[in-house]
């Protein structure tokens, strides 16, 4: 596997020999290799086991959650409704019954 490393020193830095190297000895000995292999199959396995392989939800399992939403969108309807009624009467009221 050839990959491009790149690791942030200062310029001039004297510590660019010992890391190059130490990466040198790190892609030699096959250790990025077998982290990636190990990361990527990790990482396989996850999505695997997140995908749903096609399945459709079809319309029978998703209704429920239709009506819960129309149910809401009805129930805000009337609160709205009644607050305009509530606020018509509050204005009215002191104008139609004077005391």
């Amino acid at each position: 596997m050839q990959t491009d490393v790149a690791w942030m020193l200062p310029k001039n830095s004297p510590l660019t020999g010992l890391v190059n190297h130490h990466l040198r000895r790190f892609f030699e000995k096959g250790l990025a290799d077998r982290l990636y292999r190990r990361w990527t199959r990790a990482i396989q396995e996850k999505e695997k086991a997140t995908t749903m392989n096609g399945v459709s939800l079809g319309y029978e399992n998703t209704v429920f959650a239709f009506v819960v939403l129309v149910a809401g969108i009805a129930i805000a309807f009337v609160g709205v409704v009644m607050e305009a009624i509530i606020s018509l009467v509050d204005a009215c009221l002191p104008k139609c019954l004077p005391i």
